[in-house]
């Protein structure tokens, strides 16, 4: 019997570990939503700081394109006495 060798797969460069394959969708987002990507790097954040930070109206929406990438975006709310808050961070 004798034995095939595994093809690479198209666009996998080998098997090499390159900087593509690690973060390949992060190149093709907008310039808003990476810089909503930049600045959740940084730490945990609240939609009113992600607005303060990137001047951005909306990041939820931006916040979703990313999740939406594969980027783990997680959130937890805090409850104060009159509202309530989310906060973003990456995993």
């Amino acid at each position: 019997m004798r034995k095939h060798k595994k093809t690479p797969q198209p666009g996998s460069n080998g098997g090499k570990v390159t900087r593509e394959n690690v973060t390949p969708k992060i190149r093709k987002f907008s310039n808003t939503t990476s810089r909503i990507y930049s600045a959740l790097l940084s730490g945990n954040k609240t939609t009113v700081q992600l607005v303060r930070l990137t001047g951005i109206a909306d990041p939820r929406s931006h916040i979703r394109y990313l999740r939406a990438a594969g980027v783990p975006v997680a959130d937890y709310w805090i409850s104060t006495p009159n509202s309530r808050i989310k906060v973003y961070f990456i995993k």
